[in-house]
């Protein structure tokens, strides 16, 4: 009694049968001294190198190999110069920030600074008219020269904020719910400003607590460091 061949033959047994030809090694064992075809298959454990992103041996030893060799290497490398690239141009972006507020707020009191002497020497009493029409010119002009400066200070600041609340957006980080913190931030809808409430305790504040802040902070950070 014979068993016909399993259907999982390899090609050139099954191009033997069907051609004519010498056949695989499979086939011309005796029937009981064949191996079942699935067992020459078994799948081995891969694993994924994220830095080179590429599948490898899941041995230990195949891990340790690819590791050890000069592609690996060299991605790794490039890895941490491109993250500290970034972390230079993170702080270059906040150092230029940092110096445009400071060269506003000084520029601002150098202009509050003229006002108030030019106001100074209004006071003074001069006879002609045209004297006091250019001593009350003065301070109207400095009055707009203040409000440009508070105007872009005002306007550098909400750039940082929305680079900081895009960081967190990033690290996936609401900064209206901080992790940590028992207090969530909301906007009244009347007169657009921040209010805090505690679901704990069920209570309200105008005023930023402690807490949230503290957790808001660590946030930032955190998303600092994501990514740096």
């Amino acid at each position: 009694f014979l068993k016909s061949p399993p259907r999982l033959a390899c090609q050139q047994h099954l191009k033997a049968r069907r051609f004519g030809g010498a056949s695989c090694w499979w086939a011309s064992l005796p029937w009981s001294s064949r191996p079942a075809m699935t067992e020459w298959w078994v799948s081995q454990k891969k694993h994924w190198c994220d830095i080179c992103k590429v599948w490898t041996g899941g041995h230990i030893q195949q891990i340790l190999k690819h590791k050890g060799g000069r592609m690996h290497i060299d991605h790794e490398a490039k890895m941490l110069k491109d993250a500290r690239e970034r972390e230079k141009d993170r702080q270059k972006e906040e150092e230029s920030l940092k110096n445009e507020l400071e060269a506003i707020e000084q520029a601002a009191a150098a202009a509050m600074a003229r006002d108030q002497a030019a106001a100074r020497a209004g006071v003074v009493a001069r006879a002609a008219t045209v004297a006091g029409a250019a001593g009350a010119a003065a301070p109207a002009a400095g009055a707009l020269s203040v409000e440009a400066m508070a105007a872009q200070k005002a306007q550098i600041e909400q750039t940082a904020a929305a680079a900081k609340r895009r960081r967190l957006d990033e690290a996936g980080i609401n900064p209206d719910a901080p992790p940590g913190s028992p207090w969530t931030r909301h906007t009244d809808p009347g007169s657009g400003v921040y209010y805090y409430y505690n679901a704990s305790t069920a209570t309200s504040s105008w005023q930023e607590p402690p807490e949230f802040a503290r957790a808001l902070a660590a946030a930032e950070a955190s998303a600092d460091a994501q990514a740096a």
